[in-house]
Order: C-alpha cells, then sequence, then structure tokens
C-alpha cells in the first residue's frame, strides 16, 4: 500500500485468483479495482508465526500493526466498519466477485482484454 501511496499514479489492480492477507491491500490502494469470474478475494489472514519466542513475538507485533493498517485502509475504501472487517478476517471469509463487489472491495467484474 505505502508504494503505491507513493508512486500516486493511477494503478488497476484486477485478481484472477484468490489474492488474501496482507496483497489485498494492493486492492485497497488501487485506484481502480476488479476480479475475473474465478477470481476469489479472500478476507483473511496469512499464516501464522514460527521460531524463538523473543523473535516470534517481535514479529507478531509488527504483524499486528501491518494488519491493522490493511484493516484501516480496506474500511475506507469498501466503507465498512474495521471492528467487521477484523470478524470477516477472522472467519476466513472468502467473496465471489459479486460479493466483493457488494461488499465494496472491487468496483466490479473485470472486462475481457
Amino acid at each position: 500500500m505505502g508504494v503505491l501511496d507513493v508512486l500516486r499514479v493511477p494503478v488497476r489492480a484486477c485478481t484472477g485468483g484468490q489474492i488474501a492477507g496482507p496483497a489485498l491491500g494492493v486492492l485497497a490502494a488501487a485506484s481502480e479495482r476488479c476480479a475475473y469470474e474465478r477470481g476469489v478475494p479472500a478476507v483473511r489472514a496469512a499464516a501464522g508465526l514460527r521460531g524463538q519466542r523473543d523473535v516470534v513475538s517481535s514479529r507478531e507485533e509488527q504483524v499486528r500493526g501491518m494488519m491493522d493498517a490493511l484493516y484501516l485502509r480496506l474500511a475506507d475504501v469498501t466503507g465498512r466498519e474495521v471492528d467487521e472487517i477484523r470478524a470477516d478476517v477472522r472467519r476466513g471469509r472468502y467473496l465471489t466477485a459479486d460479493e466483493a463487489t457488494d461488499y465494496g472491495l472491487i468496483q466490479g467484474p473485470a472486462s475481457a482484454p
């Protein structure tokens, strides 16, 4: 999200398959968002962390901050409450292209090239 914010150029993000976790940030930061028919945006978190306790604790704090930033951006883009998005992430919600449009995650289905 940060790189796209800095570039300040129009970006068209279109998912052709499953996209989840921090990769949703690309959709959230793009000025134009779409999904192909089989594109399935998933409102869910990335995989868990493993390793030594102090390293995992530090990394977990960093990931929590990044996810909070993602939730805020998704709330801004979709018009939904942060708590609703957070709950959808916990549930691992998958969306069809139509559902993602209704959710506000994308602006509509992708047109054929």
